[in-house]
């Protein structure tokens, strides 16, 4: 988010949650800089990075409040389409969350 926006919003129920951030700006201009390197070197659609992930649904979202749970998670993303699978990302040995999940989509125009 940008500076002024606010880092938090008010969901329906009252609840503050953390708004999702997708990307960083940094991936965003790495992804680019990825695929413009890919049109320069006229790498085809099969050895391209984005044939592996063509048919997928998921979505990275980082920046997420420790304290969310998968339903926090799911509840909050699913504005945006119906989630079918929510891997929150936690510490190996003290289960905590790391902050960002991979949900998936039912359809992954959402």
């Amino acid at each position: 988010p940008r500076e002024t926006e606010p880092k938090t919003r008010t969901a329906g129920g009252g609840g503050t949650y953390p708004r999702p951030v997708c990307f960083s700006m940094n991936v965003i201009r790495e992804i680019q800089r990825i695929n413009e390197r890919e049109l320069e070197e006229g790498i085809q659609e099969e050895g391209s990075w984005h044939q592996k992930y063509r048919d997928s649904a998921y979505v990275f979202v980082g920046g997420l409040d420790y304290d969310l749970t998968e339903g926090d998670v799911i509840t909050i993303m699913s504005q945006y389409g119906e989630v079918v699978d929510c891997n929150l990302v936690r510490d190996k040995e003290k289960g905590t969350s790391r902050g960002f999940a991979f949900i998936a989509y039912e359809d992954q125009r959402s």
